[in-house]
Formats: structure tokens, C-alpha cells, sequence
């Protein structure tokens, strides 16, 4: 993340790490730390608050080197100042894995006038920079190292979910909607290797994908990494005489099935590879294959385990347990429109 001071970038660093499913390293927060520790006292040395500055991106570049480390986070969204842009350019160039920056930008009157607003309440003598030093020659500049840079209008609102979806591609991934041909096939594969639990490609074909297709709305969407898919979930409209429909309506209280079933859609199934997890994918699959239905009630079964990932993500996006699943360690869960 770079871009000039009081641009916003700290509060949209946050709200694009959550929607990436990414870990946030923030410049601030380290420097915030270290001069709590050093200098408790505040003292007004503007020079000694550029130093520890300095240092801050440092240890900061050095923690996401870290973090991607093999066995470590697949991703780190970092937020700076990027001042000394020459060295930026060699450090993050040496960081394992592709980088994508997000250069917000914004007038220099709407800086200045939101740097004046948080200058009046920090304490932090490094406010105290000229306006060379905060907007001056390469301030408003993006670092552009030679990796994808997706520039983003900070002047108002920013819509978070779209530019979440600029780095995906930018970064080799797409989220499509397309059916195409041999999808079935190609989600079969992904399928087996992240559930192992269907027979055989003919079997699964026969006893899911193709009826599963007949239903109405059925939907698909797939995730590819370059020409590989990472990931696809698919959906329909579920109705009273399908199977799932109506072993859920043994099990959920009576006042809850006649309130939810019938005419909904169901989430059958969401895949992700396990090479291309913690990439935000789970949550840009679920939002393309629901945020367009027209459906008010969508349900889906998912594991018991409250700390299992997959049901994190469903209720960070606003799903609710309605009751027990087909089996002992499964739930159902629902959402309203």
C-alpha cells in the first residue's frame, strides 16, 4: 500500500487486508511502538522521530519477509510511507512471492486539509514537516517497481471489494461466473482433491454435477490462478423433494424449516486448493456466486467446529447457525437478503 500522507491509507490498509484474507503490517503501528518504548516521554525531536521512522519500514519489510517465509502467511498486506523510494523498489523486489502495489492518490488540497485535521490531535512531532517533505517530488507518486501497481481514488468513498478484486488479477487470480466448456471436468478434479469423497468421476458426475445442473438457477463460479483452477463453488434454487431439502427439514426445528425451506438457494459446495488458501478466494467465490441472486433465504451445511475456517468466513459474512446438520458434526446455516 504507499501514497502520500493523509491520503487514508492506514483505514483502507485494514479494510483490504480483511477483505484479502491477509495478515495487516502497518509502518504506524511499529513506529507507535517503538517510540512508546524509547521515548516515552515525547520529546519534539522531529529528527529522531524520522529515524525511528526509518527504522519502522525497515523492521517492517524484515517482519513480511518473515511472515512468507516457507510455513508462514501466503500473503502480507503492508502499509507505509514509502520516503526513500530507490530502496523500496530493491527491498520489496527481493520479497519471495509477486507483489502488487495499491497507490492511493487524492488532490493535494483534500491532503492538506485532512493532514491539518490530524495534526491538531497527534502528538507526534514528525507532523511538523514542511509541505516539500509531505507532497514533493515523488511524495504523490507510486513506487512502480516493476510489479502491477492498481491505482485507486482516495478522494472519497473506495470501494474496497472492487479493488481487493484489482490485486486478485493482478496477481494471476480471476474469479469468473462463466459456465464454459469442460467445467465440469475441470471442477471435478479441484473437487476430489479438496473433499476426496466421491467415488469416481463418472459417479460424482452422474450422482451431483449433472444433476445438480437440471436444478433451477443453478450457478457456478471458478477461481483460476494463470490457467489453473484454485478454486469454484456452485448453487441452485432448493425445493421440498430434493434430497438435502428434505433430510434438513428431519432435523431443524419445525418453525425454522417451514420459515427457510423451499425456494431458497443452496450453497452445495465451496472449494478452495490448499496451496491457495488465506488469498481472500473463499470469501470472492462466496460473494460472486451469491451477491447477484435474486433468492431472499441462502443455505448451506457446513462442519460444527466453530474455529474451523471455512465457518469463520461464513459468519464474518452475516451466516447464522438454524440448527444441526445431516451428520453429528455438520450445521446448517442461513443468511437473509
Amino acid at each position: 500500500m504507499s501514497g502520500p500522507p493523509a491520503v487514508g491509507k492506514s483505514s483502507f490498509a485494514s479494510r483490504l487486508a480483511r477483505e484479502l484474507g491477509l495478515p495487516l503490517l502497518a509502518k504506524d503501528v511499529l513506529k507507535h511502538a517503538l517510540r512508546r518504548s524509547l521515548d516515552p516521554d515525547g520529546g519534539d525531536d522531529v529528527e529522531a522521530s524520522r529515524r525511528l521512522g526509518r527504522a519502522s519500514v525497515r523492521a517492517l519489510v524484515d517482519l513480511a519477509e518473515a511472515s512468507v517465509a516457507e510455513g508462514g502467511a501466503t500473503g502480507t498486506v503492508l502499509d507505509s510511507v514509502w520516503v526513500d523510494q530507490d530502496w523500496a523498489r530493491a527491498r520489496l523486489a527481493a520479497l519471495p512471492g509477486a507483489v502488487v502495489e495499491v497507490h492511493l492518490s487524492a488532490p493535494t488540497a483534500v491532503l492538506r486539509r485532512r493532514y491539518a485535521e490530524r495534526a491538531a490531535a497527534s502528538t507526534d512531532p514528525a507532523v511538523g514537516r514542511d509541505e516539500d517533505e509531505l507532497w514533493g517530488g515523488r511524495a504523490l507518486e507510486p513506487v512502480a517497481g516493476g510489479w502491477p501497481v492498481v491505482e485507486v481514488d482516495a478522494t472519497g468513498p473506495v470501494d474496497v471489494v472492487a479493488v481487493a478484486g484489482a490485486v486478485r488479477s493482478a496477481r494471476g487470480v480471476r474469479v469468473t461466473a462463466e459456465p464454459g466448456p469442460g467445467v465440469g471436468r475441470e471442477v471435478w478434479a479441484l473437487y476430489q482433491q479438496v473433499f476426496g469423497d466421491a467415488q469416481d468421476h463418472a459417479a460424482w458426475l452422474r450422482d451431483i454435477w449433472l444433476r445438480h445442473r437440471s436444478r433451477e438457477d443453478f450457478r457456478v463460479v471458478r477461481a483460476h490462478d494463470g490457467d489453473t483452477l484454485v478454486g469454484a463453488a456452485h448453487a441452485y434454487t432448493g425445493e421440498r423433494g430434493q434430497w438435502w431439502t428434505d433430510e434438513v427439514e428431519r432435523r431443524l426445528p419445525r418453525s425454522t424449516a417451514a420459515t427457510w425451506l423451499g425456494g431458497h438457494l443452496e450453497v452445495v459446495s465451496l472449494a478452495v486448493s490448499a496451496h491457495a488458501r488465506r488469498r481472500g478466494l473463499g470469501t470472492a467465490l462466496l460473494r460472486a456466486l451469491v451477491d447477484s441472486t435474486e433468492h431472499e433465504r441462502l443455505l448451506l451445511m457446513t462442519t460444527a467446529d466453530p474455529g474451523d475456517p471455512a465457518r469463520r468466513l461464513y459468519e464474518r459474512e452475516g451466516w447464522r447457525v438454524l440448527g444441526a446438520g445431516v451428520r453429528d458434526d455438520q450445521v446448517v446455516l442461513g443468511r437473509l437478503r
